[in-house]
């Protein structure tokens, strides 16, 4: 229906986005199957209204949010501003809300070398940033900015000088002038090393703030997700083990007993056959470590997870899988999969969010002293 059509049109741009990842890490590997999964599951799950209008914006705002959730919790950390990043600007680029001139400027910088004018200030301004200053001032948006840093050299070196230039203005009448794009694209000539800062400003006044805090790991929410024959695929680090939290999810499910695990390697593959044959009978959970030490065994796994049939496998049971990432790591399973980082938090925040993320009611309410806790 027309009135439809603009809530497909926002989940085609956030297919294209998802799309692009696989050309980041070979890890990051999403079908149009899982998508469509997705969407269906944000249509109703999200909360109803008798205005088709109103709906539409529900549906668009919840599954936007759900799409970034699942996606950033089989990313690196690394990645992940970068994709809520990328996340907003196709959705700005989709409604023509992005200026095609400065995105390019942003992400490939200048091109050519001449410069309009002389540099004001050698001091401080190297040739490389007065290159990059004068091509941007070919840009509409930017038209004169080369001869107002020659006319007051001083008001933009104290805009360069600023210990944290991406909470600043900058100078009159640019302020008025700029959004937080252009203040981005501004930030990349003078101050590179506070672009990811405003980048993240940026993202939080086009979306919401929730884009730039990335879900914590969690264990409970992938496994509702999986199912009897699509694997829940850990996604290793340096300095994580995934392994301890997940016995103890198993434990807190009462699967301890009945979970299977094995580290592969050369000669391991008919172990791991019998465990994965007796866990599709039995309803047990099957953990395979380090797939990436057992290049040679991977295309037997892709054609075990490929016969697996709802209806033929037990529905407890539950394919763990551990690698690091790997290009020969089947594509296919990748994304049919659940996938999960489990990175070290990095800072205090990060710790104290996964932290407080592992509390439940029931952690609360076990204490060998009630009174105190």
């Amino acid at each position: 229906r027309e009135e439809y059509r603009p809530c497909a049109y926002r989940s085609q741009l956030l297919f294209f986005c998802v799309a692009d990842l696989g050309s980041v890490d070979s890890m990051y590997q999403y079908s149009l199957t899982w998508f469509k999964n997705l969407f269906v599951g944000s249509i109703v799950q999200s909360e109803r209204s008798d205005d088709v209008q109103k709906r539409m914006e529900i549906i668009d705002d919840f599954f936007t949010y759900a799409l970034y959730d699942n996606v950033c919790r089989g990313l690196l950390e690394v990645h992940k501003l970068i994709f809520s990043f990328t996340l907003c600007v196709k959705l700005l680029q989709g409604y023509d809300k992005l200026d095609a001139d400065e995105w390019r400027f942003l992400l490939a910088g200048p091109s050519g070398t001449e410069c309009a004018l002389p540099n004001p200030a050698p001091g401080w301004i190297t040739e490389k940033m007065w290159i990059e200053v004068s091509k941007l001032s070919h840009l509409p948006a930017f038209t004169g900015l080369d001869k107002a840093v020659v006319e007051d050299p001083e008001a933009f070196k104290a805009f360069f000088d600023d210990a944290n230039p991406d909470l600043r203005d900058p100078p009159a009448p640019w302020d008025e002038k700029w959004g937080t794009f252009q203040r981005t694209v501004f930030m990349r000539c003078l101050r590179p090393d506070k672009v990811v800062p405003i980048v993240s400003r940026f993202i939080t006044d086009e979306m919401e703030e929730k884009y730039i805090h990335p879900p914590t790991f969690d264990l409970h929410k992938s496994f509702q997700e999986a199912n009897n024959v699509s694997p829940i695929i850990f996604i290793l680090s340096p300095g994580a083990d995934p392994v301890k939290d997940l016995f103890a999810f198993a434990e807190m499910q009462g699967m301890r007993s009945k979970t299977d695990y094995i580290s592969l390697g050369q000669g391991q593959d008919k172990k791991a056959d019998i465990m994965i044959e007796n866990g599709t009978k039995l309803g047990k959970w099957v953990l395979l470590q380090n797939c990436h030490l057992y290049k040679s065994w991977m295309p037997q796994l892709e054609k075990k997870v490929e016969n697996l049939m709802p209806d033929m496998v037990h529905k407890d049971f539950r394919l763990w899988l551990t690698s690091m990432p790997s290009p020969f790591f089947p594509v296919s399973i990748l994304e049919i999969g659940v996938k999960l980082v489990n990175e070290p938090p990095a800072g205090l925040k990060a710790n104290l969010r996964r932290v407080y993320a592992s509390v439940d009611e029931d952690y609360l309410t076990k204490s060998s002293k009630p009174e105190w806790w």
